[in-house]
């Protein structure tokens, strides 16, 4: 499903859990003037396990992005809880997948590239037993012309999306392919919680980009092509994004988060 394009809403003043899936577009913009410290102290929630890892990255700038897309996280998790948001605890899977420790049907995945951040959020069925669990992924990727994406597919692509990607003269739909590819397989693997431990050449993501749907898996945690559902669409300029999730989807709600 292509979303584009989007209408990005103000949030609810009293946003509450909710069972449709949710897409919210995170500006990281005040991260760019802004060192780690900077954000851990505008931020009081933040973890010390959080401040600890925005400090390790080796620009301070992509520390400060971290750090506010993981305050921004909280605010929002909070926000839909109704739940002071440093009192939040995270559980993270083998590989590092986080999960609400006390909250396990309240569904989510964040990511960040550059000066935005996308989180896709989803409330399950707390006192009902699903006969599957809910597998969520999202990613954004910001488009760079400067890089080698022709040694890129060949090394991450199958066979026939290293062709869907170059089937075109125009360097601009080119670039606009591959990241919709990139978006979508990143989006994919985030679901699973399997993180780069699943090779992406293992699993291969449609071609229809009005249409984007996974069609074809061989690897080992490899479900039917029509147990996953596919969105994409446009975060902001030259930033694409794909949410990946395991159930159907009827409905979207689009937030851009003000804090």
């Amino acid at each position: 499903m292509n979303l584009d394009p989007i209408q990005w809403q103000e949030p609810p003043s009293t946003p509450c859990q909710s069972c449709t899936l949710q897409l919210w577009h995170i500006p990281l913009l005040d991260a760019e003037h802004s060192t780690p410290q900077d954000i851990h102290l505008a931020f009081p929630w933040l973890s010390a396990d959080e401040c600890q890892r925005s400090l390790r990255y080796l620009k301070p700038i992509d520390g400060a992005r971290f750090a506010l897309a993981r305050a921004s996280l909280r605010y929002i998790l909070s926000k839909t809880l109704q739940y002071p948001p440093q009192d939040l605890h995270f559980t993270y899977s083998e590989h590092g997948k986080p999960s609400l420790t006390h909250h396990p049907e309240l569904v989510f995945n964040l990511s960040h590239s550059h000066n935005h951040a996308l989180l896709a959020l989803k409330t399950t069925h707390k006192n009902q037993e699903l006969k599957q669990q809910t597998l969520l992924g999202a990613d954004t990727e910001r488009q760079d012309q400067n890089r080698d994406l022709l040694s890129m597919s060949k090394r991450v692509f199958s066979t026939t999306e290293q062709h869907d990607t170059q089937h075109t003269e125009d360097l601009e739909e080119r670039i606009t392919r591959f990241y919709t590819i990139w978006t979508q397989k990143e989006a994919y693997i985030k679901a699973l919680g399997l993180g780069m431990n699943l090779p992406l050449q293992q699993f291969q993501v449609s071609s229809d980009f009005e249409h984007p749907a996974l069609i074809n898996a061989w690897h080992e945690h490899a479900q039917p092509p029509h147990t996953w559902h596919m969105l994409s669409g446009t975060l902001a300029q030259n930033y694409p994004f794909a949410v990946c999730i395991n159930q159907p989807v009827s409905a979207v709600e689009c937030y851009k988060l003000t804090m």
